[in-house]
């Protein structure tokens, strides 16, 4: 997309790509220090919150048409930090009361997220329009739904401790 859509030169590609990649990398430098400074509820809560911010902009500029690569690359710079802070945080968090079947865990959750991802894939590929906005779709959708499912889940934890 950067390259043919917005016509980023192939030299400067990588730049971009890294850039949004550095977001990544970000995310899980800083989950482990809101993990024990904050806890696992609130690290969860500050990483659905910022893929959620990036997927309304990422959104947002490809429904008003913006060729613009680093308009595209800033938000999903910031929605890359909450999924490197969500994602290390909630796979070590859902094997932690399970040690014994950890390697069947951490296989499972590797297989059906790399399988959902390309279902996504294929599902942006399929309805690419010559925009942005089928990844607009994706990234927002995705952002929603780990911030939805963060707030009914730790709702839900409240709940019981209340009983």
């Amino acid at each position: 997309m950067l390259i043919n859509l917005m016509q980023v030169p192939v030299s400067q590609f990588g730049y971009y790509f890294g850039a949004v990649v550095l977001g990544y990398i970000s995310g899980t430098l800083l989950g482990p220090r809101l993990l024990r400074l904050k806890g696992l509820d609130q690290a969860l809560r500050l990483g659905t919150l910022l893929s959620l911010l990036g997927g309304i902009t990422v959104l947002g500029v490809a429904i008003n048409g913006v060729l613009n690569p680093f308009l595209i690359c800033l938000p999903m710079f910031v929605y890359n930090i909450g999924v490197g802070i969500i994602v290390p945080q909630s796979q070590a968090a859902s094997m932690h009361p399970f040690p014994e079947k950890a390697g069947a865990a951490s296989a499972l959750n590797g297989f059906l997220m790399l399988g959902f991802s390309a279902i996504i894939g294929l599902l942006v590929a399929k309805f690419y329009s010559g925009s942005a906005l089928p990844m607009g779709i994706a990234v927002f959708c995705m952002g929603t739904v780990s911030f939805v499912i963060c707030r009914l889940k730790v709702k839900a934890i409240e709940v019981v401790k209340q009983a």
